[in-house]
């Protein structure tokens, strides 16, 4: 399978340049994950105070709260 991407330069230049980076984007969002959320689900973080915000009920709401409104934005499922 073949993809054509064309743009109208200069007009489009702004839409050329996010899908050259689009991988470099990608990243990120997979280091973001990787350093915020991921420690909570896995062995914590190497961070006393996260840890400890953690363990309280507003710790784990906000948590949720902050990982669902990730998940929207990089358009995974629950």
């Amino acid at each position: 399978m073949k993809a054509i991407i064309e743009f109208s330069l200069p007009e489009e230049r702004e839409e050329y340049e996010y899908a050259l980076r689009g991988s470099e984007y990608k990243y990120k969002l997979d280091e973001i994950w990787n350093k915020v959320f991921r420690p909570r689900h896995k062995n914590g973080y190497n961070n006393i105070m996260l840890n400890d915000f953690l363990e309280t009920d507003s710790g784990h709401l906000i948590m949720d709260e902050l990982e669902k409104l990730y998940r929207e934005a990089v358009n995974e499922e629950n």
